[in-house]
């Protein structure tokens, strides 16, 4: 059964879509997604360098010009980090961590490159685009799709591997204010923060990035602008994170994504909702999504970004207990200060309730069918309160260099709580990072 808590993390997320929708005001429509993955994240408010290393490389021998025309770009970024806690577990892969999972190991964490042809639905002209976006590195263990360089493992792979993260096109068609079709594999158009290290505000993604939200969808969407400010994309996707293959036996998701244009642009409302079959080998239960995001640029200074998740699962029958639907939500807030062209500073702070243990729970195995098969069990039973809270900076040691100002560094503090003892058998986890990236 869903509790109080459940409640009132559905309260809040309802509280902020009703906000959004009754105070849209003007501006621009499809306002460009906060999890698109080669853009700055509303909360990061870092300013792009005057031009990357490739493009003026491409100056150069006089090709940078025409690919701007044929509105082409083509673009990478390097990332690397290290990672220290306090009293680390056990094993290779820290527990309740996302990508900054591993302990005092100097770690390639993304190298990656993209090909892009950028299209306007909203000229209403016929047009076709699209990217092609891969990685290598760390953290391509997480991201890969099912059926899609996914053949070597998390724990037993080698720790730098290669991942096709987005490879779609886009065609707009002359229909109304403009219809963009798009057709691949793409990122989620979910939550605050991104696979793209160069896109969030801080260095770790968060409980709700790892544990709420799928990374990629695989199919087929359509977006048009309902007006100036609202635009609204539709679509069926495979399941979360499936490609080439589809771990429950080809069952379709179905997709809805909203964006909401605030305040002369200086606030957006992006809801999310994502419904399908994901249990493997079960397209009879389903699971729900409903993401709510609302971004504001307060000042020149200051940025704020407010996430909230409910997630339902159909059909939840928990080792050392059941239940028919299994409940799991959470709560973010972000907020970036600009100190000076040098410097900006992010704090952050989530809660997360999984209240089956079907989310942030270590998997438990068993015969839990019957039929003498070993599977995995949605969840344990156990009810889990799981608290974050991350303060970093974001530095620019070079930012009046054209090639300089390509290179961040963001060190940062973390610590998180649990009620139940998930982090190696203790409750909490103290970790410092530093990590440093650049674009070219």
């Amino acid at each position: 059964m869903v509790n109080g808590k459940s409640w009132a993390i559905l309260a809040a997320v309802a509280a902020v879509a009703f906000n959004g929708a009754v105070h849209a005001e003007s501006s621009v429509a499809g306002a460009s997604s906060p999890n698109a993955l080669t853009l700055t994240a509303p909360v990061a408010a870092q300013a792009a360098p005057a031009q990357r290393p490739l493009t003026r490389g491409l100056d150069a021998i006089g090709a940078a010009k025409p690919l701007a025309d044929a509105r082409i770009d083509i673009g990478g970024y390097v990332s690397g980090s290290l990672t220290y806690f306090v009293d680390p577990a056990e094993g290779k892969i820290q527990p309740g961590r996302g990508f900054d999972s591993e302990n005092q190991d100097v770690t390639l964490n993304q190298a990656g490159i993209f090909v892009e042809r950028t299209v306007d639905s909203k000229k209403a002209e016929f047009d076709v685009g699209g990217k092609i976006e891969s990685i290598y590195g760390a953290d391509a263990r997480f991201t890969k799709s099912t059926g899609l360089f996914d053949h070597q493992g998390v724990n037993d792979g080698p720790n730098n591997q290669y991942d096709l993260v987005q490879a779609y096109a886009d065609v707009v068609l002359p229909v109304g204010n403009g219809l963009k079709l798009r057709v691949g594999k793409f990122v989620t158009g979910a939550g605050v923060e991104v696979i793209n290290p160069t896109g969030n505000a801080l260095y770790s993604r968060g409980l709700l990035f790892t544990y709420l939200l799928p990374f990629t969808h695989t199919g087929a969407t359509g977006t048009y602008n309902i007006s100036d400010t609202w635009a609204l994309e539709l679509g069926v996707v495979r399941g979360w994170d499936d490609a080439l293959e589809d771990k429950n036996g080809n069952g379709v998701s179905f997709y809805a994504r909203s964006s909401n244009a605030l305040n002369d642009n200086k606030s957006n409302v992006y809801t999310t909702f994502i419904a399908g079959p994901e249990y493997a080998g079960n397209t009879n239960d389903y699971r729900y999504l409903l993401d709510v995001v609302y971004t504001v640029a307060y000042s020149d200074n200051w940025t704020f970004a407010v996430q909230a998740d409910a997630l339902f699962e159909s059909n939840v029958d928990p080792v050392g207990g059941s239940s028919d639907l299994g409940f799991a939500g959470g709560l973010g807030g972000w907020a970036t200060y600009k100190y000076s062209q040098y410097v900006s500073v992010t704090g952050r702070g989530e809660y997360l309730y999984d209240g089956q243990g079907f989310r942030f729970s270590p998997p438990v195995f068993g015969d839990f069918n019957g039929d003498g098969t070993t599977v995995q069990a949605p969840g344990t039973g156990e009810g889990n309160n799981i608290y974050s809270a991350t303060v970093g900076l974001t530095i620019t040691p070079f930012p009046t260099d054209n090639l300089g100002s390509n290179l961040k560094i963001r060190p940062e503090f973390r610590y998180d709580y649990a009620d139940q003892a998930v982090f190696g058998g203790d409750n909490n986890q103290v970790t410092f990072a530093i990590e440093a990236y650049f674009t070219f």
